[in-house]
């Protein structure tokens, strides 16, 4: 009867974890790969352990109250010879200490809002860019482009008509205005870096260098000596960040971290405030 009270534990746990997992990584939009499934089955089979533990009475929940009762009596024992003042106030502390922590808290992760708050400019925003930060093999080539010169507002039919004007005036203004003239551009274009490698029968660390160097080269992979000419190319890296995701993720996150936040400070806040008055009594006594 045991191991089957352990079995229904072990079978709950696993699949209620799972789902959470995948609802959670569902509404951040985190697209599913292999090292995501992985994480979420072991940390579901580490979930089951955890049920089946609880449930057959091998692993044991912890008493709170019992417990907080005991470290309160630890804590009033070993601050008796310091702290001297009455409860009363001593409960008004710990509330002012409850409602500023809290209130700090909700501060530093909400205003003025989840995407440019403190915490978000210096933790949420730089870990989320990193889950949902994406990169591209560019191949970038010169071409030739005709283009029109800037300083000159004529149209082609205008320049055409003015060049073969009657008047030979006219038209040698005309003919001395190069209005439209070639100019070397840039051209870049997303690659598959392994089918590049394949194709070019080189390595990847030899691909590698070529990008980290954005070393010019010629269509049979030698390097150019000239570098901007027609039909040399370069390869680079660009860095691409999904801002809107990182924004739904950080939404979600935030709430969870400031419900964790006051369960940690409602849990620790006789802890916090006879730290607080031992050094208070303690500079008082220096003084």
């Amino acid at each position: 009867m045991n191991y089957l009270k352990g079995f229904i534990g072990a079978l709950f746990f696993f699949v209620g974890s799972a789902c959470l997992l995948t609802f959670l990584f569902i509404s951040v939009d985190i697209d599913p790969s292999r090292g995501i499934i992985i994480f979420i089955i072991f940390f579901s089979i580490g979930m089951a352990r955890l049920g089946y533990g609880i449930f057959t009475g091998k692993i044991k929940l912890p008493n709170l109250k019992s417990s907080s009762i005991k470290t309160n009596k630890l804590s009033l024992k070993r601050s008796k010879k310091i702290i001297r003042t009455d409860k009363d106030s001593v409960k008004f502390l710990r509330l002012i200490l409850v409602v500023f922590l809290i209130s700090t808290a909700g501060w530093a992760l909400f205003i003025p809002d989840t995407r440019d708050s403190i915490f978000s400019r210096a933790i949420s925003e730089n870990v989320s860019n990193m889950i949902y930060t994406k990169s591209k093999v560019k191949k970038c080539e010169y071409k030739e482009w005709i283009v029109k010169n800037p300083f000159y507002d004529w149209t082609r039919e205008e320049w055409e008509k003015g060049k073969n004007d009657p008047n030979p005036l006219v038209s040698d203004m005309y003919k001395k205005v190069k209005l439209f003239y070639p100019e070397l551009k840039r051209r870049c274009y997303t690659i598959n870096l392994k089918k590049f490698i394949i194709e070019n029968n080189i390595s990847s660390q030899q691909a590698n260098s070529f990008i980290k160097n954005g070393t010019y080269l010629l269509p049979t992979l030698e390097r150019s000596v000239t570098g901007k000419e027609i039909g040399n190319f370069w390869l680079e890296k660009r860095y691409y960040k999904n801002y809107n995701k990182s924004a739904k993720l950080i939404k979600i996150i935030h709430p969870i971290i400031f419900i964790i936040l006051i369960l940690v400070i409602w849990q620790f806040r006789h802890s916090i405030t006879n730290l607080i008055l031992k050094i208070v009594y303690k500079i008082k006594s220096e003084i």
